[in-house]
């Protein structure tokens, strides 16, 4: 993931967007708006309630091979303790990531299905492929390999149930390419959401960054642009550190501003104990793992929390981490070792 990612400020000149009496702002308001906004929101409470129509709750699939399972044999002779430390993450429902580099991509998710019929639980897939990923390149090569690698997913799944996570970044990190890399990519997150959508055993939430990134306005309007009400809803937080507190307060603004009708995910797997004070997120230390997943709670907009980044994959080679997505035991521990008591 791109250093600019996590710490990327927008500075833009201050305006407002004025909202319809029901609360609706319009798509073209949105638009209109984004280039323009920096302005601070009002400071009100997280709203709890008890929902009318409460999200149901899910029992979330885990998967039963990971690095973590892995490892825990590994260490089971020469390093007991450890070993049963990793428990903490393997007896933990977790999500399946699908990149470019995801080996026969329908086969795999076809299995992942079976796997998860089989615990009668359903599992949480993380698309993320989108071109020129990090800014300067990563992913598909072009927007047709794209579309038929997302076909591709859609039609392993069929007609079973899943949760998608679509694209972590893609949205936040739009200033980074240029126009017409931009409209490509909402092409793209267009094509992906008008796939999975129809189905309606599938949850499908896009990526709209975390609480202290992006312009809360901005991502609004990004968010109306791909067709946000077509789909349940967007994911907070993934892979990133920010406290479930902020995170709920941005997640319930975006909602105001698009009507109150999508709903949103928080990724808690390393939130345990909030972001570091230098808002570093890549591979920072004295981190802790987070709230566990569950799909249904009584906070308004909040469907749950999930497991999205995998505990113990590292974010790159930064603090002496291996390469983006390669297995750290030892950062494994330590997410575990500060779990507040």
């Amino acid at each position: 993931m791109s250093l600019i990612k996590k710490n990327s400020n927008v500075l833009l000149s201050a305006a407002s967007i004025v909202l319809a009496a029901i609360g609706v702002t319009s798509l073209n308001n949105l638009e209109s708006n984004e280039k323009m906004n920096n302005v601070d929101p009002a400071k009100s409470s997280i709203t709890e309630v008890t929902a009318e129509q409460p999200v149901k709750p899910t029992k979330l699939y885990n998967p039963s091979t990971t690095n973590a399972s892995n490892q825990q044999i590994e260490w089971a002779e020469s390093r007991p303790l450890d070993a049963q430390k990793l428990s903490a993450i393997t007896s933990t429902p977790t999500s399946i990531w699908l990149t470019k580099n995801t080996p026969e991509i329908a086969t795999y998710v076809a299995d992942k299905i079976a796997e998860s019929s089989s615990q009668e639980a359903t599992p949480v897939f993380v698309v993320y492929n989108i071109p020129l990923r990090h800014c300067d390149g990563g992913g598909a090569s072009n927007l047709e390999e794209y579309k038929l690698w997302i076909r591709q997913i859609q039609a392993a799944i069929d007609t079973n149930r899943a949760i998608l996570i679509i694209e972590p970044d893609a949205l936040a990190l739009m200033d980074c390419i240029s126009q017409a890399d931009q409209q490509l990519r909402y092409d793209a997150l267009v094509y992906a959401l008008d796939t999975f959508s129809p189905n309606p055993n599938v949850d499908v939430y896009i990526d709209a960054g975390h609480s202290d990134w992006v312009d809360r306005k901005i991502i609004a309007s990004r968010l109306s642009k791909v067709g946000i009400n077509k789909i349940k809803g967007f994911s907070l937080n993934v892979s990133n550190f920010q406290q479930n507190d902020e995170l709920i307060k941005y997640g319930q603004d975006i909602r105001d501003l698009l009507g109150k009708t999508p709903t949103f995910i928080i990724d808690s797997s390393r939130n345990g104990v909030g972001p570091p004070t230098d808002r570093n997120w890549c591979n920072p230390r004295n981190r802790a793992l987070g709230t566990k997943p569950v799909i249904g709670t009584n906070t308004e907009g909040l469907d749950g929390y999930l497991w999205i980044k995998f505990p113990g994959e590292s974010d790159g080679t930064c603090n002496n981490g291996p390469n983006e997505g390669n297995w750290w035991p030892e950062y494994a521990l330590e997410l575990i070792d500060n779990i507040p008591n």
